[in-house]
C-alpha cells in the first residue's frame, strides 16, 4: 500500500523581538481538511534573529555578484571566511533547535510525532508574516531528520484553494514550459537550457534575453504549466526584481496582468533559478500562483545548476514536487565543502492550498490548444511564434524556413520556439582584427602623426613620478637680476675672475662657466687656463644662418671646452641630452663634448672613471651604459638626430644641487664643502640674460615658466654623475621590435575583450576602462624602472580593436533578422 500523504501546517503569528509567536498546528491528509488543530506558543528570541543576521553576513561575504560563478567565491571567499560561514551556520541551527524545545511548543511537537509514521509522505508548511521566518534553516529541525519522506516548505500567510480551469486531454499529453533566460553576464544559463530541453514529454519555449513586451505577449497568448527563469535577480525592500536582458530589469508587478492571465489558463508552478527570490514570492502572493521554487539567498552558479539537474531528474521521474525538492536540496550537501550551506538555499513556496504537483498530473492537465500550435496528422507540433517575435529575439538561419511537421522519430521534448543565433563571433575574426589594427597603428606612428600626443603622455608620466633622494654633488652660482643691476651686463671679467678665485680656495673638483667669453682680459684669461675650469662655446648650425656659433676663449685645450648646444623638441620642450658629436674642424667651437658632459668627465676622472666605447655605439661610464636614440622608429620622426643623444632623466633641482647668488659668493657667504662638488656659474636674470630658456616635462603647460640654461646644464651633469656613480636609472625607449610587440599585445587585449564580453556593452566599457588604467599604470612603473613604453599607440590600439568586432556583431545580428512583413 502506498504511503499516506500528510499535510502539516504551522502558522506563526507574532514577532521575535517582544511578544513571541502564537503557533497553530494543523494535521491532516494532503488535499483534505485538517483532522486536528492545536495551539501553542514560542517565546521571543531576538538572539535567534541576531544569529540569522550574523550567518547572512558571513554568507554574503563569500559572494561577489548575484548567481556568482564558483571562481568568484574562490577569489573572494578565503578558507577563513568559508569556515566562519560554516561555523555561523552551525550556531544558527543550534539556536533554532533550542528555540523549538520551548515548553510552550513541546505539546505541538509531541502530538505531531505521535500522528506521523516514519514512512509517511509528509509536507510541512511554515506560514508567517514575519520576514525572518522564511530565512531560518527549518530543514535542520530534528523532526525533519526523523521522517525521510518529509520536507519543509514555506507558505503564504493566507491560503485559499483556486478553481482550476477546464482542461481537455492533449494528444499526446505534454508539459508546456515557458523558459526565460535573462541576463547571463558572468554566469552560464546554457546548462539550464540543456536540462530543460532534455525533459521527457515537455514542450519548452525559450525566450533568451527578451524584451518585456515579448514576455507579456507569451503570458497572454498561450497557456503554460511551468514558468521558468534563469539569470540575475535580487530582492530590495521585499520587492523582487529579475534582469531579463543586459539592459532591462523588471518586477513581477510589471507583469501582473499577464501572469494573472497565465494562472487563469493553468499555470501551476514557477521556478526562479536565480538569487534572493523571497521578494519574488511576495509579489506573486496576490496573484495566487499555486506553487513556486526559489533560492532564499544569493546562489553560486554551480549550485543553481546542480539543484536544477537533480530536481528535474527526480520530478520528471515521478517524485512529488516537495520530495523532488528535498532530494535535490540534500544532494547539494556534497558541494558544501566549497559552497557552505548550499543545501539551505532551495525552497518550495506555496501560495494557494493546492495539493502538491507531480509530473504526470501536469502532463494530463493540458488546456485547450493555443492558436500558436499547428496540429498535423502525426500529432507532431510545430510552434508558430507570435507576431513580433522575429523582431525582438535573434534567430537561427534555419528558423527562417517555413515550419514543417516533425517526424515521428523526433522527441516531443524538442524546443518549439526558434532559438537565437550565437552572437559570439569566430575567434579568427578577433585575431585578424587585432593584427590589422596593430599594423595600422604602427603605420600611423611611423609617419609621426602620433608624436605630439606621445610626447605629451611622456611629460605626464614624468610629472607623476615620485620624488627621488639624490646625493648633492653640484653647487650653482647664479647671476640674478639683482647681480646684473649691481655689477652691470655683461658681467665684468674681474667679477668672474674674483668669483672663480673664491671658489678655487675651496678646491672644487671642476668649475663650469656657463657664460660666453670669446675674449678675455689677462686676469680672467689666466683664471680660465686653470685645468679644472671648463669654458663655453657654441657650435655653428649650418642649417640656421642666425646661429653662426660663438667662439671660446682663446688658447684653451679641448679638454677645457664644452659646447652649449641642446636639442629641444618641436614643442620647445627639452627631453633629450646631447652628450657629444663630431665637430667641423673649421667650426669656431671645435670641441666634441657638451659643457655638461665635459664637466661630468672631469668630475669622474678623479674617481678613476673614464668613458669606454662599446659595441652598437654604446658608451660605458662607470655603472651606467648609455645607448643613443635610434635613428628610426620609436616616438621621434623627422627631428634633428645629430650627435650622441639620450633621454634626459630629470630630477628635482633642490635634491642634488645647492644654489648661491653671485653677490652672496663675493660677499663671503658660507660655502658647502666643495672638495667633492662640481660648480656651475651661469645667468638666471630673467630679462637681460641672453642665454636660451627651455621648457621641460615638468613645465606642464605653455603658460609655465621656462628654465634657465644653467639649471638645464645642472640637470644634465647630475644625470651623468648619478647614473655613473649611483646606478640611477637611464631612460630608454623600447627597441623597434619591442614597440611593435607592445602595440600588438594591447590590440589583442582590446579585441579579446570585445570578443569575450558580448552581452553587455556597459561591462565592456568598464573592462576597457580598467584595461586603459592598467596600461597607464604599467607605463608609469616601467618609466620609473627606466623604460619608456609607447602609451598612446597602445591605448589607441586597445580601443580601436574593439570597434570592428562590435560593428560586426551588430551587422550580423541585423542581417539575420528577417523582414517581419
Amino acid at each position: 500500500m502506498a504511503p499516506i500523504a500528510k499535510l502539516v501546517t504551522f502558522k506563526f503569528d507574532g514577532d521575535f523581538q517582544r511578544q513571541g509567536f502564537r503557533v497553530t498546528l494543523e494535521i491532516g491528509t494532503d488535499g483534505d481538511l485538517p483532522d486536528l488543530e492545536l495551539s501553542g506558543a514560542l517565546p521571543p528570541s531576538p538572539e535567534l534573529v541576531q544569529q540569522l543576521h550574523r550567518w547572512q553576513q558571513h554568507y554574503h561575504s563569500l559572494e561577489g555578484a548575484t548567481r556568482i560563478k564558483p571562481k568568484a567565491i574562490v577569489y573572494q571567499g578565503s578558507i577563513h571566511l568559508v569556515e566562519a560561514c560554516r561555523q555561523a551556520g552551525v550556531e544558527l541551527g543550534d539556536r533554532l533547535q533550542q528555540w523549538l524545545t520551548a515548553d510552550s511548543f513541546r505539546v505541538l511537537d509531541l502530538r505531531l510525532r505521535e500522528s506521523l509514521n516514519r514512512d509517511d509522505s509528509v509536507r510541512i508548511v511554515i506560514r508567517s508574516a514575519d520576514p525572518h521566518i522564511p530565512h531560518l534553516p527549518w530543514h535542520l529541525w530534528d523532526l525533519i531528520e526523523r521522517y525521510p519522506q518529509a520536507e519543509v516548505t514555506l507558505g503564504a500567510p493566507t491560503l485559499e484553494r483556486i478553481a482550476q480551469p477546464c482542461t481537455s486531454p492533449s494528444k499526446p499529453p505534454i508539459v508546456r514550459i515557458l523558459a526565460i533566460l535573462g541576463d547571463s553576464n558572468g554566469i552560464d544559463v546554457e546548462v539550464d537550457r540543456h536540462l530543460l530541453q532534455a525533459l521527457p514529454d515537455a514542450e519548452v519555449t525559450f525566450l533568451v534575453e527578451p524584451l518585456r513586451s515579448l514576455i507579456n505577449d507569451h503570458l497572454w497568448d498561450q497557456p503554460w504549466h511551468i514558468l521558468f527563469f534563469a539569470g540575475h535577480s535580487h530582492t530590495q525592500a521585499e520587492q523582487g526584481c529579475i534582469a531579463i536582458n543586459p539592459h532591462d530589469s523588471l518586477t513581477l508587478a510589471e507583469l501582473k496582468y499577464g501572469l494573472r492571465r497565465a494562472i487563469a489558463q493553468g499555470l501551476q508552478l514557477a521556478i526562479f533559478n536565480s538569487c534572493d527570490g523571497m521578494g519574488l514570492a511576495h509579489e506573486l502572493e496576490p496573484l495566487r500562483l499555486p506553487q513556486l521554487i526559489l533560492m532564499r539567498e544569493p546562489v553560486p552558479d554551480r549550485i543553481a545548476q546542480a539543484f536544477l539537474t537533480q530536481f528535474l531528474r527526480a520530478f520528471s521521474q515521478g517524485d512529488s514536487l516537495y520530495l523532488a525538492v528535498r532530494q535535490a536540496r540534500e544532494r547539494l550537501q556534497g558541494l558544501e565543502r566549497e559552497f557552505p550551506c548550499a543545501s539551505w538555499l532551495p525552497c518550495l513556496y506555496h501560495i494557494s492550498a493546492e495539493p502538491p504537483l507531480d509530473w504526470q498530473a501536469l502532463r494530463h492537465n493540458s488546456t485547450l490548444e493555443s492558436p500558436g500550435v499547428v496540429r498535423h496528422k502525426d500529432d507532431s507540433q510545430v510552434s508558430s511564434p507570435p507576431v513580433g517575435a522575429f523582431r525582438e529575439t535573434p534567430l537561427r538561419d534555419s528558423c527562417l524556413q517555413p515550419a514543417t511537421p516533425q517526424s515521428p522519430s523526433q522527441s516531443p521534448s524538442s524546443t518549439t520556439f526558434p532559438q537565437p543565433i550565437a552572437r559570439q563571433l569566430p575567434l579568427w575574426m578577433a585575431l585578424v582584427t587585432s593584427v590589422v589594427v596593430a599594423a595600422g597603428m604602427m603605420g600611423v606612428r611611423s609617419l609621426g602623426l602620433l608624436q605630439r600626443w606621445e610626447l605629451a603622455a611622456f611629460d605626464q608620466l614624468m610629472r607623476s613620478r615620485p620624488t627621488e633622494t639624490l646625493p648633492k654633488r653640484l653647487l650653482i652660482i647664479e647671476a640674478t637680476e639683482s647681480d646684473v643691476n649691481t655689477y652691470g651686463y655683461p658681467l665684468p671679467d674681474e667679477v668672474l675672475s674674483e668669483a672663480i678665485a673664491r671658489l678655487q680656495s675651496q678646491k672644487p673638483r671642476v668649475i663650469g662657466l656657463d657664460i660666453f667669453r670669446s675674449q678675455a682680459i689677462t686676469s680672467l684669461h689666466q683664471t680660465l687656463q686653470q685645468p679644472n675650469v671648463v669654458s663655453l662655446c657654441s657650435v655653428r648650425r649650418s642649417d640656421n644662418p642666425d646661429r653662426p656659433g660663438i667662439s671660446p676663449p682663446p688658447d684653451l685645450p679641448e679638454t677645457q671646452l664644452g659646447f652649449s648646444n641642446v636639442v629641444p623638441d618641436p614643442d620647445r620642450v627639452l627631453r633629450r641630452q646631447l652628450m657629444f658629436m663630431q665637430p667641423d674642424p673649421a667650426d669656431p667651437c671645435a670641441t666634441r663634448f657638451s659643457l655638461n658632459t665635459i664637466v661630468a668627465l672631469h668630475y669622474l676622472d678623479q674617481d678613476g672613471i673614464k668613458p669606454q666605447t662599446l659595441d652598437n655605439h654604446q658608451m660605458q661610464l662607470g655603472n651606467a651604459r648609455f645607448t643613443p636614440l635610434e635613428t628610426k622608429g620609436g616616438v621621434y620622426h623627422g627631428i634633428d638626430r645629430w650627435g650622441f643623444q639620450v633621454l634626459l632623466n630629470y630630477a628635482e633641482l633642490e635634491q642634488f644641487a645647492d644654489r648661491l647668488s653671485l653677490s652672496q659668493l663675493l660677499n663671503n657667504a658660507p660655502l658647502p664643502n666643495l672638495s667633492d662638488r662640481a660648480v656651475l656659474i651661469g645667468m638666471t636674470a630673467p630679462v637681460t640674460n641672453p642665454t636660451d630658456y627651455f621648457f621641460t616635462p615638468d613645465s606642464g603647460t605653455w603658460a609655465a615658466k621656462p628654465i634657465a640654461g644653467v639649471h638645464i646644464q645642472a640637470q644634465m651633469v647630475n644625470h651623468l654623475l648619478a647614473a655613473a656613480l649611483d646606478g640611477r636609472r637611464i631612460l630608454n625607449p623600447l627597441p623597434e621590435w619591442g614597440d611593435r610587440a607592445w602595440i600588438a599585445l594591447w590590440s589583442a587585449i582590446g579585441a579579446g575583450l570585445a570578443w569575450k564580453i558580448r552581452r553587455n556593452e556597459i561591462i565592456l566599457g568598464i573592462a576597457l576602462s580598467t584595461a586603459v588604467a592598467m596600461l597607464y599604470g604599467i607605463a608609469w612603473v616601467a618609466l620609473i624602472a627606466g623604460w619608456w613604453l609607447p602609451l598612446v599607440p597602445a591605448g589607441l590600439a586597445l580601443i580601436s580593436s574593439t570597434a570592428p568586432l562590435l560593428l560586426g556583431r551588430r551587422y550580423i545580428a541585423q542581417s539575420t533578422r528577417p523582414n517581419p512583413d
